[in-house]
C-alpha cells in the first residue's frame, strides 16, 4: 500500500467514525422520543410532529425547532442567522468536544464546494446578481438553444428558461419510449430516466457548456445529490465519501467554467456581464452557478417525482393542472422540508432564548390546515407570497425560478405526452433524507404516446 492508498484509508476510516457517532448520537436522543432526532433518523412521519410540538422549541441534540410559519418566513431572511459559524472561514465540520463524545449536529459534512454554506454576505451578493440579470429573478433570457439541445452563441435570437426547460424535456420524453428505458413488466423509472437527465441538461444548456463539460457536470451532479440531506443527515458511508470527494470537484468545474474569460454565449455571460456592471466578483458567479448545479437542480428533480406521483395518486394527471400541483408541491410537501442555519448572535424568538452560535432548524413544509386567507393566494397559483421553501436556505440567487420552471415544463411535457400514465409499483426513497424526502424511484407505465 502506498502512502497515499494509506492516508485515503485513514481519511475514509476518520469519517466513518464521525458519521457512526453523529448517527448514534441521533439514536439515543431518538429512543427519548425526541422527534428531530427521530426525522434524521429516517422517520418521516415526524414532521407533523415537529409542528406539533409548538412554535419554537429545543431538541435534546441541542437544536432549536422552528416550526411556525410566521416565525418561519421571518428568520429565512434574517441576518442574524447563516449557514455559517461565525468567524470561521474554514470548512464547516465538527470534531468530536470533550470526554462525552458531544458535537454540534449542525455540518455533519464539509459541502463548501457545493455553494450550500454560503456566509450571509455571499448570500446577499449572489442575490444581487440574480436581480441583476433578471428583474423577477426567475426567467432572465439567455443565448437562445437548438433543436438539438445544444445552444448557439451570440445572434441576435433568444429564448427563455421555460422554453429551453420544455424542448430539453420533451427531448428526453422521446427518449423514454426506447426498449432500454422500460423494464420487463413494462414500467419506466421517472427519476433517473427523465426528471434527473432532464434538469441537468436544461441547466447545461442555459450554461452553453460544450458537450464534455456537460457530461462532467452531470456526473458530479450526481455524487452530489444528497447534498442537501448531508447538511444534517449522516449518511451511509460510501454516499457520504462520494458527496465530500464531489463537493469540490464540483467548484473547480464550476470556476474553470467561470473564470475561463472565454467568449460567448448564455447564462455564464449574461452573470459575467452582471458583476462587472455591479462591481461584483468572480467568485460570485461561481457560487450563483454552483447553487444552481446543486441545489437548483437536486430541488428541481424533488419536486418532479413529487407532484408526478400525488397527480397519478389523485386521479388528477392532467397538464392543466400542473402548474397548480406544482405550486401545492412546494409549499406543503417540498423538495427542501429543514433549513439549517447557525444564530451569528443571540437572538430571542417567540420567548426562546437562542445563543449565539446555537444550531437552528426551519421547517419550510407548510402545513395544509391553513387559515382560509392565506390558503387563497398560496395553492394552484403563483401569486402571493412565495413557497418558504424558494424564499432561503438552499434556494439562493436564481434556484427558485429555475426549480418552479423546469418542474413546471418537465411535468407538463409528461402529462401531455403520456395521458394514460399510471403509477406502476411503490415509490422508493433514499434512507437519512431528512431534508428532501429522498424520493429514489418512481416507477411509472406510461402508456401510450400522445404523439
Amino acid at each position: 500500500m502506498t502512502g497515499s492508498d494509506r492516508g485515503a484509508a485513514t481519511a475514509l476510516a476518520g469519517l466513518g467514525r464521525h458519521l457512526m457517532t453523529l448517527r448514534s448520537l441521533q439514536w439515543m436522543v431518538g429512543e427519548s422520543g425526541d422527534p428531530y432526532a427521530l426525522l434524521l433518523r429516517g422517520d418521516a412521519g415526524q414532521v407533523p410532529v415537529l409542528r406539533n410540538r409548538g412554535p419554537v422549541w429545543r431538541s435534546e441534540l441541542g437544536t432549536w425547532v422552528i416550526t411556525e410559519v410566521d416565525l418561519v418566513a421571518r428568520l429565512l431572511s434574517d441576518p442574524r442567522l447563516g449557514a455559517r459559524h461565525r468567524g470561521c472561514s474554514g470548512p464547516q465540520v465538527h470534531p468530536i468536544q470533550g470526554g462525552r463524545w458531544r458535537r454540534p449536529s449542525c455540518h455533519p459534512l464539509p459541502l463548501e464546494g457545493a455553494a450550500l454554506t454560503l456566509s450571509g454576505a455571499e448570500v446577499s451578493r449572489v442575490t444581487h446578481l440574480a436581480a441583476a440579470v433578471s428583474a423577477d429573478g426567475a426567467v432572465p433570457t439567455v443565448g437562445a438553444a437548438t433543436t438539438d439541445g445544444a445552444a448557439t452563441t451570440g445572434g441576435a435570437a433568444t429564448t427563455d428558461w421555460a422554453a429551453t426547460a420544455e424542448r430539453v424535456s420533451a427531448q428526453h420524453a422521446d427518449r423514454l419510449t426506447g426498449a432500454s428505458e422500460v423494464t420487463v413488466d413494462g414500467s419506466t423509472e421517472v427519476m433517473a430516466g427523465f426528471a434527473r437527465p432532464a434538469a441537468g441538461q436544461t441547466l447545461a444548456v442555459l450554461l452553453e457548456l460544450p458537450a464534455a463539460l456537460s457530461e462532467q457536470l452531470a456526473e458530479v451532479g450526481a455524487d452530489l445529490a444528497p447534498a442537501l440531506d448531508a447538511g444534517l443527515s449522516p449518511l451511509w458511508l460510501d454516499t457520504a465519501a462520494r458527496v465530500v470527494v464531489a463537493a469540490p470537484r464540483i467548484r473547480r468545474l464550476v470556476t474553470d467554467v467561470v473564470g475561463s474569460g472565454a467568449p460567448g454565449g448564455g447564462l455564464i455571460e449574461e452573470l459575467r456581464g452582471a458583476a462587472r456592471s455591479t462591481r461584483l466578483d468572480v467568485d460570485d458567479v461561481g457560487n450563483a452557478v454552483a447553487s444552481l448545479a446543486v441545489a437548483g437542480v437536486e430541488m428541481a428533480v424533488q419536486t418532479v417525482g413529487k407532484t408526478v406521483a400525488r397527480l397519478l395518486t389523485t386521479n388528477t394527471w392532467s397538464p392543466e393542472l400542473v402548474e397548480g400541483a406544482v405550486e401545492h408541491t412546494l409549499r406543503y410537501d417540498p423538495p427542501v422540508r429543514l433549513v439549517s442555519l447557525v444564530a451569528q448572535e443571540a437572538v430571542e424568538v417567540a420567548g426562546g432564548q437562542i445563543g449565539a452560535d446555537d444550531h437552528v432548524v426551519l421547517l419550510v413544509a407548510e402545513p395544509e390546515h391553513r387559515t382560509a386567507s392565506a390558503r387563497a393566494s398560496a395553492p394552484g397559483s403563483a401569486s402571493g407570497p412565495p413557497p418558504l421553501c424558494l424564499s432561503g436556505g438552499p434556494a439562493v440567487g436564481l434556484v427558485a425560478g429555475f426549480v418552479r420552471c423546469q418542474a413546471t415544463a418537465a411535468i407538463r411535457v409528461l402529462a401531455t405526452r403520456f395521458p394514460e400514465a399510471v403509477l406502476a409499483g411503490d415509490v422508493v426513497y433514499r434512507p437519512l433524507a431528512p431534508v428532501t424526502g429522498g424520493l429514489l424511484e418512481l416507477p411509472v407505465i406510461l402508456g401510450r404516446s400522445a404523439r
